[in-house]
């Protein structure tokens, strides 16, 4: 995404790789970039009250992340308005409408299997809904007159008033030897996670 900014300042915001997948490991911010004596470098920008401040300028070789030039300080400002604000930091990954877009496709991710389920359970009803609608309730005459079909929906009723009570499930109990088990491998993956994250924010920041 380009922008214009005022005192002819040409800014970008680049994609981070790792913000290319539907979820990634973590919450990273894309890649900042200011056109600069005709060249595009890397940056880093902040906001101070209405101003962009964009600072820190880095050149690296091409296909790599070597850096070959490397400029401190601050060296551009533009006046921005608060909904421009809001642009930027949107497009660069550090709004809080991205940390809840994030969020929300955690939640899918976690309970993918209950929102399977849940869909399907809709196809299923709907189906039934317009078979009996443009056939004349065959379906519903079908299992009005069948005890087979009728004794299944009355198991699956009642297993699911049961399971309002008490958990109805064929799975093997957990133990506490299977708790102390996924405990320490829960450990051992999140220390792991955290490295790579840390890794992945070295790498995303050049």
């Amino acid at each position: 995404m380009k922008f214009k900014l005022n005192n002819n300042i040409d800014f970008k915001i680049v994609k981070n790789d790792y913000n290319k997948v539907f979820l990634p490991s973590a919450q990273f911010s894309n890649i900042t970039k200011v056109k600069h004596n005709g060249i595009w470098y890397n940056c880093t920008i902040r906001f101070e009250n209405n101003s962009l401040i964009i600072s820190s300028l880095i050149l690296l070789e091409e296909n790599t992340c070597r850096v070959k030039e490397h400029l401190t300080g601050d060296i551009y400002e533009a006046t921005v308005s608060n909904f421009f604000k809001n642009i930027i930091l949107y497009f660069n990954n550090e709004h809080t409408v991205n940390y809840k877009i994030h969020n929300f496709k955690k939640t899918l991710i976690t309970r993918k299997k209950t929102i399977v389920v849940f869909v399907f359970a809709i196809l299923i009803s709907l189906i039934y809904y317009f078979i009996n609608t443009c056939f004349n309730n065959v379906l519903m005459t079908w299992i009005s007159n069948s005890l087979l079909a009728q004794t299944i929906i009355m198991f699956l009723t009642l297993s699911g008033f049961i399971n309002i009570f008490t958990p109805f499930t064929i799975q093997k109990e957990i133990t506490k030897k299977d708790i102390e088990t996924i405990s320490t491998s829960k450990i051992i993956e999140q220390q792991k996670t955290e490295e790579q994250n840390k890794r992945n924010r070295e790498q995303s920041s050049l």
